[in-house]
C-alpha cells in the first residue's frame, strides 16, 4: 500500500481503536495505545511512522504536552501498539488524541480523525478517591485556623511574637533574604536576569514577521530572557532571525506557530550560544543555485526541541540544520530536506564538538549530488535516531561521521539509496577506537547504478559493534589501521558479500554469534595486502563460501551442518 492510497481512503475507511492502558508496574507518565489500523475492511500491513498530538478539546483547542513521535513500527495484522509520554498532563481534564501517520521512509503523514478521546482506568479513578482531602484528622479544615488546635509548634513560632519581617523595608528591585543569621533585603537577582517577550499576529504573514524580527532585536543580549511566539505564520521573506544569547524562544507547537523565509547564504533562525528554540516549525526554500539553503544554524551550548524543520529548492547546498560550534543538542525533532537539482543535501550537519541528537527523525533526498541524512566531522552521540538519504546523483549516507574521539551510536535506524554512486547506511571514520560505541542499530543501503551499496562501512576500527543488523552488497566493510572489531550478536546480509576486509595493516576482526548470508561470499579477505585476519565463534553461515582466508569455530552452514573446528 502506498502512503497516497492511504490518505485517500483515511477519511472514509481507516480505523484506529483506541485501548489506552497504563502500565501495571509502574506508574508514570506514560502508557501505551493499542489498536487496530484497516483499509477497506482489511488489516493493514507494513512499517508506519507515527506522529501523536493531545488535545483538550475535540475540535480545535490547544495541544498538551509535547509531540511524540514514534518511527518505524511494524503493524502485522492491523494490530499496533504505541508507548506514548506527553510528561505530567494528566489532571482529570478531558483530553483527546490526534494520531498522524505515513509509511516509513515516506515524507507525509496522514491525519486520522476525528480524534479520539482518552478516558480513565480503573487504577487512576481509585487515585482520584484516594486524594479527596476534605478532612484532616476527621476535623475541618478550618479547625486549623486557630493556634490553640494545633499541636508540635516549634518553640520559635509559640514564643509570643509575631514572627513576621514587618521591620524590613526594602527598596524597589530588592527582597527579603536570610543572609545566615538573619533577614535582611537583597537584590533581586532573577527579576533583574529574567523577562518574558511575547509576539503574535498582527496582519499578514510578512508584517508577522516583520514584528517578530523586531521583538528579538528589542530581547537583551547575554540575558535569560524567554520569547513566546503566538500561533500564526511569520514570513521573514529575505532575513533571519538571530536569536540573542542565552534566549528562550517558544511556539505553540510546529503545526500552529511557522517561520519561514527564502533567506540565501545564512539559515532561517540562526541560534546564538546556549540559546533554545522550541515549538515551531522552520522553513527555508532559497532557490539561488550558486548559494545555500539552511533552515537553523546551531551555535556553542544552544538546544532545539520539538521543532519541525523543511529546506527545500535549488540552492546549490540544501541543510535542514547545519552546526558549527559544542555541545549542540536536538530533541524530539524531525527534519526534511530535497531539492533535486542541488549539488548536496544534507538533513544534519555538525562540525562541533559532543553534539547529541535524541528522538530525532531525519530524511534527506533529490539532489544532483551527494545526499546525507547525517553527516558530522565532530564528535556526536546519536540516540534513538531515525537517518535517511535517498536518490542521490552522487554518493548517498545514512549517517556518515569522521572524527577524532567519542562517538557513540544507540537505537539508530540508517538507510540510504542511490541512483549513480556508492550508498552507505552508515560510514564511520574513528580515530581513537577507545570512546566509540556502536549498539542496536540497523544499517542498510542499496543502489540502482553501478555504485556499491554498504550497510556499516568502517574505516578503522571501534571496539565493538553489538545486536546490528546490517544490509546492503556488502554488509560489513572493514579497512583497518592496525585496529581490532568485535561483532557480536549481529545479523550481516550482503546480496554479495557478507563481510568484506581490505587493508595493508594489521588488524583482527572477530565475529561472535552472529548470522552471516552473502549472495558471493560469506567472507571476503582476498584483498588484504597485511596480516589482518577474520575469526568466527558461533553462528551461522549461509550463502557463498569464504574467498581468502579465515578462521571458525563452532558455527552453522546453511543447512544447519555443524563446523566444530573449520568453516563451511
Amino acid at each position: 500500500m502506498t502512503l497516497h492510497r492511504l490518505i485517500l481512503v483515511s477519511l472514509i475507511s481507516i480505523i484506529m481503536t483506541a485501548v489506552p492502558s497504563l502500565h501495571a508496574d509502574t506508574v508514570g507518565t506514560a502508557f501505551t495505545y493499542q489498536g487496530v489500523l484497516s483499509d477497506a475492511g482489511a488489516p493493514v500491513e507494513g512499517d508506519y511512522d507515527f506522529r501523536v498530538f493531545l488535545y483538550n478539546a475535540d475540535v480545535g483547542g490547544g495541544q498538551v504536552g509535547s509531540t511524540v513521535l514514534v518511527g518505524n513500527v511494524t503493524v502485522t495484522d492491523g494490530r499496533v501498539a504505541l508507548d506514548l509520554d506527553f510528561g505530567d498532563v494528566f489532571d482529570g481534564t478531558a483530553l483527546w488524541l490526534e494520531i498522524h501517520l505515513r509509511e516509513t521512509g515516506t515524507t507525509t503523514y496522514a491525519s486520522l480523525l476525528p480524534r479520539q478521546r482518552l478516558t480513565a482506568t480503573p487504577f487512576s479513578n481509585h487515585a482520584a478517591e484516594a486524594v479527596n482531602a476534605a478532612q484532616f484528622g476527621g476535623q475541618n479544615p478550618a479547625y486549623y485556623l486557630a493556634w490553640s488546635n494545633i499541636t508540635g509548634v516549634p518553640a520559635d513560632l509559640s514564643n509570643g511574637d509575631d514572627d513576621t519581617l514587618a521591620d524590613l523595608s526594602c527598596t524597589a528591585g530588592e527582597i527579603a533574604k536570610w543572609n545566615g543569621s538573619t533577614w535582611a533585603c537583597g537584590e533581586d537577582v532573577a527579576s533583574l536576569s529574567t523577562s518574558t517577550y511575547v509576539v503574535g499576529p498582527v496582519g499578514t504573514a510578512t508584517e508577522n514577521g516583520a514584528a517578530l524580527l523586531a521583538a528579538a532585536a528589542a530581547m537583551p543580549g547575554g540575558a535569560q530572557s524567554r520569547l513566546e511566539i503566538e500561533p500564526g505564520i511569520y514570513d521573514l521573506v529575505d532575513q533571519s532571525l538571530t536569536t540573542p544569547p542565552s534566549v528562550y524562544i517558544t511556539g505553540s507547537n510546529w503545526n500552529l506557530t511557522r517561520i519561514l523565509s527564502a533567506v540565501c547564504g545564512t539559515a532561517t533562525v540562526v541560534l546564538s550560544s546556549y540559546s533554545e528554540l522550541h515549538g515551531v516549525w522552520v522553513e527555508n526554500s532559497c532557490a539561488d543555485g550558486g548559494s545555500s539553503s539552511i533552515g537553523i544554524e546551531g551555535a556553542w551550548g544552544a538546544t532545539i526541541s520539538d521543532v519541525y524543520v523543511r529546506v527545500q529548492g535549488d540552492a546549490l547546498e540544501n541543510y535542514a540544520v547545519r552546526n558549527p560550534d559544542p555541545y549542540f543538542s536536538v530533541r524530539n525533532s524531525e527534519f526534511i530536506v530535497s531539492g533535486g537539482t542541488s549539488d548536496t543535501n544534507i538533513g544534519f550537519q555538525n562540525l562541533g564538538a559532543n553534539a547529541e541528537l535524541d528522538n530525532v527523525q531525519i530524511s534527506a533526498g533529490s539532489a544532483a549530488g551527494e545526499v546525507y541524512g547525517i553527516r558530522s566531522w565532530a564528535s556526536i552521540t546519536l540516540t534513538d535516531v531515525q537517518a535517511s538519504a535517498g536518490n542521490g546523483g552522487g554518493n548517498t549516507y545514512g549517517v556518515y561521521i569522521q572524527a577524532f574521539i567519542r562517538t557513540r551510536m544507540a537505537r539508530v535506524q540508517a538507510k540510504a539509496s542511490s541512483i549513480a554512486g556508492d550508498a552507505f547506511g552508515i560510514y564511520l571514520q574513528v580515530s581513537n577506537d577507545d570512546e566509540v560505541e556502536i549498539k542496536d542499530v540497523t544499517a542498510s543501503a542499496s543502489d540502482q547504478g553501478s555504485g556499491v551499496s554498504y550497510g556499516l562501512y568502517l574505516k578503522r576500527g571501534v571496539p565493538t559493534v553489538e545486536h546490528a543488523q546490517l544490509e546492503g552488497e556488502v554488509a560489513l566493510f572493514f579497512e583497518p589501521a592496525n585496529e581490532d572489531l568485535v561483532v557480536v550478536g549481529s545479523v550481516l546480509n550482503g546480496s554479495d558479500i557478507a563481510v568484506k576486509l581490505v587493508t595493508a595493516y594489521s588488524g583482527t576482526l572477530t565475529i561472535e554469534h552472529s548470522r552471516l548470508f552473502g549472495g558471493t561470499s560469506t567472507i571476503d579477505t582476498t584483498e588484504v595486502s597485511g596480516t589482518a585476519t577474520v575469526s568466527v565463534a558461533g553462528g551461522r553461515l549461509a550463502g557463498g563460501g569464504i574467498a581468502g582466508a579465515a578462521t571458525c569455530a563452532g558455527v552453522w552452514d546453511e543447512n544447519y551442518v555443524f563446523y566444530p573446528s573449520t568453516c563451511p
